[in-house]
């Protein structure tokens, strides 16, 4: 179980306290959560796989959008906010 919280929080691509107010928990059960002490309820575990998948997601779109960027002749690559060139 402690796996699957840890898996979802690195999917979803959110920092730890951002994954644990979407949960509605406070970021020291999220910590509990992970270092085992505490087993989250279903809702928790249900919410967090919708986080991780919604990341993914993300993360799919935006290959998609790179790739198309750089499968075009004439486009000019933007780098996107909050990159560094």
């Amino acid at each position: 179980m402690t796996t699957d919280i840890k898996h979802h929080l690195i999917e979803s691509g959110l920092t730890a306290s951002t994954f644990a107010r979407t949960l509605g928990v406070h970021r020291s059960t999220l910590y509990r959560y992970l270092s085992g002490e505490t087993q989250p309820p279903a809702r928790v575990l249900l919410a967090a796989e919708e986080l991780a998948q919604r990341g993914r997601e993300q993360r799919r779109a935006r290959l998609a959008e790179l790739d198309q960027a750089l499968k075009a002749p004439d486009t000019e690559f933007r780098v996107g906010e909050g990159e560094s060139e």
